[in-house]
């Protein structure tokens, strides 16, 4: 069944266009994804609380700053894309310095998603490499975090109304 997608370019007149829905992104689209977003599905969920992330069209984001991500000791940083006002609410980098991470199991309340771009992380005594996603519903334990030869991820975060 194909799905109807509004494609604007740099001129606000939008192009229509059908993808096909093929069932692993019927899958994604369940469980409301924001990795959907770049899988094609922009309209898996309603996001709770927009007007904490800035949009942005293209652009390249070597010139943020780095800073220490916070639960976290020493050797893991942190480059906020956009929000980062509330922590449920937010996309960002994540490094892991080699030898970095934490010893604790945590838990949130809102969605987490990862995608592993390069190195190893260790997730609960398990190690995931490059290319690797994780997708965490609110309430879902998940950690201890170690990276022994270091790793960076893309993470979004966002909080789901129903």
């Amino acid at each position: 069944m194909p799905m109807d997608v509004q494609v604007t370019a740099s001129s606000p007149k939008p192009v229509e266009h059908e993808l096909p829905r093929p069932a692993t992104r019927r899958a994604f689209m369940c469980r409301g994804l924001g990795l959907s977003v770049l899988l094609g599905s922009t309209a898996a969920c309603r996001v709770a609380a927009p007007a904490t992330k800035e949009m942005h069209e293209f652009f390249d984001p070597r010139a943020l700053p780095w800073r220490p991500a916070a639960g976290f000791p020493s050797g893991v940083w942190e480059q906020i894309l956009s929000g980062g006002q509330d922590d449920g609410v937010t996309t960002r980098f994540l490094r892991f310095d080699p030898g970095s991470g934490n010893d604790a199991v945590v838990m949130h309340d809102f969605w987490e998603e990862i995608y592993i771009v390069s190195g190893t992380l260790e997730s609960g005594g398990r190690p995931y490499p490059a290319g690797s996603v994780a997708v965490r519903p609110p309430g879902m334990p998940h950690g201890p975090f170690h990276s022994a030869s270091g790793c960076l991820n893309f993470e979004v975060r966002y909080r789901v109304s129903r």
